[in-house]
């Protein structure tokens, strides 16, 4: 870097985001702290779900934030453009929604919610619209839960997001759960295949910008490489909720009180890991139920 000056950016990827901060943090609010995850490259961010004037967690406006984005979650921008008039619109919504009661049980609420939490607070947005592939039965859809980008101005390189979501009752099963579904991800050599994803199914029009972003992540271009990214969304359900009804303050302290234990949790687990070498970034969310939110969200996408 010459004169302290910064590379100016390939490209901007910002723009492509599509996710509604504003609304999302109607309903979520973060937690300040100052926690490492000390010998990992590991980022805490605390979440929690924000308390309505009456005390009541936003589980219903959450479920229906995440549900109103159906349509740009599920198809590339080359199918939503087609769609001009309100009944093709309509018709778009529809069929999203038909493609996500298919998958019920899968836990499309936690894979949507993490894309709104990349796109939202990370600014990395989606590359592949994978429930759109997952309809087509001869493609092998697995892998992550989510394939985002962003360019990293401070150290000049394109970062890869591999999304993971995991909503269950208890914390620690589903921090345990995160990490050796990440290990899988290596072992069965998924990364070279989710690359291939953006490759073969950019979500994008924008011809130029896809071929800008695929000279970093085709391995043998002359481009500087991609650094792999793990997005984690580890839900869970938490009775901090109750105890602090009608106080957010109140919750905000119990939830930092909480969080050395959260951080405790990840390190543990990766310290006994496979891809303890690797980038996270690792949202904890606590619900009053994960269960509850679930059907929330299934019943919004009805």
């Amino acid at each position: 870097m010459l004169g302290g000056l910064m590379p100016a950016s390939p490209f901007d990827l910002t723009k492509l985001c599509e996710a509604s901060r504003t609304r999302l943090e109607s309903c979520v609010d973060s937690v300040s702290h100052d926690l490492e995850v000390e010998g990992f490259s590991a980022v805490l961010r605390l979440h929690f779900v924000k308390l309505d004037m009456n005390g009541r967690p936003k589980v219903d406006d959450l479920a229906k934030c995440v549900a109103d984005h159906i349509i740009e979650y599920s198809f590339s921008s080359l199918r939503r453009g087609a769609a001009k008039k309100p009944n093709e619109v309509s018709r778009l919504n529809r069929e999203a929604r038909e493609l996500l009661r298919k998958k019920v049980g899968s836990g499309e609420s936690g894979e949507m919610l993490i894309y709104m939490l990349l796109e939202a607070f990370l600014n990395a947005p989606q590359m592949v619209a994978k429930l759109d592939l997952k309809t087509n039965s001869a493609m092998e859809i697995h892998g992550s839960d989510g394939i985002h980008m962003k360019w990293n101005e401070e150290d000049a390189v394109l970062d890869v997001y591999f999304a993971e979501s995991k909503l269950y009752q208890d914390v620690a099963s589903a921090v345990r759960d995160a990490i050796s579904s990440i290990e899988a991800f290596h072992e069965k050599g998924m990364e070279s295949r989710e690359l291939c994803l953006v490759t073969s199914h950019f979500k994008w029009a924008d011809t130029t910008l896809r071929d800008q972003v695929l000279r970093y992540v085709d391995r043998q271009s002359e481009c500087d490489d991609c650094r792999v990214n793990h997005a984690c969304l580890v839900g869970f359900d938490w009775e901090g909720y109750e105890a602090c009804r009608r106080n957010p303050q109140i919750l905000v302290e119990e939830y930092r009180k909480a969080a050395p234990r959260l951080r405790d949790l990840l390190a543990k687990r990766l310290v006994d890991s496979q891809v303890s070498n690797l980038r996270f970034d690792v949202f904890f969310l606590p619900f009053p139920s994960v269960e509850e939110f679930r059907e929330a969200f299934l019943e919004a996408v009805q």
